[in-house]
């Protein structure tokens, strides 16, 4: 064997391990509720502070703190919904629906995103809005970003 064959075939291998050790933790993680058509809903661990208590939010808070949920919609380079509105506490529970192309949903200042989905397919996230400001989220898809699906996630 030549050199060229050696690294072609330890190429594939790690290629398949690492598609191994994906479809493996995918499965894992899928709860199993009898449904083949049900998405799972990923709940992202953020590397900012995220409150799990009423105790460590903000006093004014505590009586206020809720579930918001809200369904953005995506077509070709743009989002249904281009602000969302919360208190600093709240759970925020967004679930994308793609109606036409390939997209997904990004808030890096949360470290939470979707899965890449094509038309007719949903995925649903869910974070605590632990920090006031105004926060960008988008499409990380190709350019979609830069041709404008983007929008805002406004912490009160």
């Amino acid at each position: 064997m030549n050199i060229k064959s050696i690294i072609i075939i330890l190429i594939v291998i790690v290629f398949l391990s690492s598609l191994f050790l994906l479809l493996t933790n995918n499965a894992t993680n899928t709860p199993n509720s009898g449904s083949k058509n049900q998405q799972a809903i990923t709940t992202p661990t953020p590397t900012s502070i995220n409150p799990t208590s009423e105790e460590s939010l903000p006093s004014a808070n505590k009586e206020e703190v809720s579930t918001k949920e809200f369904t953005l919609t995506a077509s070709n380079f743009r989002y249904d919904v281009k602000e969302i509105r919360v208190r600093q506490g709240d759970t925020v529970k967004v679930t994308l629906k793609i109606a036409e192309g390939f997209h997904d949903f990004v808030l890096d200042d949360y470290n939470v995103r979707t899965k890449q989905l094509s038309a007719g397919q949903e995925d649903t996230i869910e974070f605590v809005a632990a920090k006031k400001g105004e926060f960008e989220y988008y499409c990380s898809i190709g350019n979609h970003r830069q041709m404008g699906m983007v929008g805002k996630l406004i912490v009160e």
